[in-house]
This record gives C-alpha cells, sequence and structure tokens, in this order.
C-alpha cells in the first residue's frame, strides 16, 4: 500500500521533470529556412543567444517537409549549437502565425507569447543590413521579463525569407 502511494506521489514528479524543458524559464521558437540567406547568417548571434543565457531555450524551427538529414546538414554547414525540430504540419507555425524566416516567438514558463517578431534590427530590408545591429528586441524582451517589468516592445516587423509553404518567393512581410 506504502509502495502506490508512493508512486502516485512520484509519477507526477517523474513526467513533470521529464518534460520541463530543461527548467528554462524562457524558450525563444526561431522559424528558420533551410535555403533562407538571413536564417543563416543569424546563427552565430543565436549561437552567442543560446550558449549566453542560461534562462533562455533557444529552439530552431523549420516548417514543412523537412528531412532530418536536411536539418543535420543545416545543423553542420552553421554550426549550430542550439536545438533544431522540425514542424511538418505546420502546427507550431499555424500557432505562433508565423510568415517569415527568421521570426521569433519568445514564451514564458507558462506559455504565454511575450514577444514576437525581428530577433534585432540588424537587417533593414531584403538584401540589406547594417553593418551591425543597435536594438536588440528580442534580448530586450527578455531583460524586461527578468525584471518583472512589462515588454514595452512586444511586436516588430520581421525582415526575412517568406515561410515557405507552396516554394513561395522570398519577401519582407507587411
Amino acid at each position: 500500500m506504502k509502495f502506490f502511494r508512493l508512486l502516485w506521489v512520484l509519477i507526477p514528479l517523474i513526467y513533470s521533470f521529464e518534460y520541463r524543458n530543461e527548467d528554462k524559464t524562457y524558450t525563444a521558437y526561431i522559424f528558420m529556412g533551410l535555403e533562407c540567406p538571413i536564417s543563416q547568417k543569424y546563427i552565430p548571434t543565436l549561437n552567442e543567444m543560446a550558449n549566453g543565457q542560461s534562462d533562455l531555450s533557444l529552439i530552431g524551427v523549420f516548417s514543412g517537409a523537412v528531412s532530418d538529414q536536411e536539418i543535420a546538414a543545416f545543423k553542420a554547414q552553421f554550426g549550430v549549437e542550439f536545438e533544431l525540430v522540425t514542424d511538418v504540419q505546420y502546427t507550431l507555425a499555424d500557432t505562433y502565425k508565423a510568415s517569415v524566416t527568421p521570426e521569433v516567438f519568445l514564451v514564458d514558463a507558462s506559455g504565454e507569447l511575450q514577444y514576437s517578431g525581428a530577433i534585432d534590427n540588424w537587417f533593414v530590408s531584403l538584401g540589406r543590413n547594417r553593418l551591425k545591429p543597435n536594438e536588440f528586441y528580442l534580448l530586450d524582451a527578455l531583460a524586461a521579463l527578468r525584471e518583472g517589468r512589462k515588454v514595452d516592445l512586444n511586436r516588430t516587423l520581421p525582415i526575412g525569407c517568406f515561410l515557405e509553404r507552396n516554394k513561395a518567393m522570398s519577401h519582407e512581410h507587411h
């Protein structure tokens, strides 16, 4: 009888421990495209964020018919140091209404969306970027949340490649 009571207590603990996102407080889903040059160029920035933010889980999301081999090749070619997942049925893309790659969606531990849009202001338009960004939207949102403040700018315009559903052309999202 004591054994079953112990199981009754332990099973929910084991379940919640196993499925917690490595005890991270925040998760940033970055929608990416295998062939999107902007997605590719952001890898060093995203690696730095993934390695430098202990309370952030960064997940690169590839929607559509992307194979595990293509993901592995992308990871190797660009030196990705964060988790990459596939969203074959566009479930995550539809949930967050993602339309551009790269486009970020920052959620808190309760799963509530806190910020969406561009990672920073590095890209001005397709084919035009600053030497380096001077506004850091994702990091600013993260800092506000850590300090218990409301995110001032909770949505920005992402600039990138069209999230391909039917091999659509690249565009600036409006």
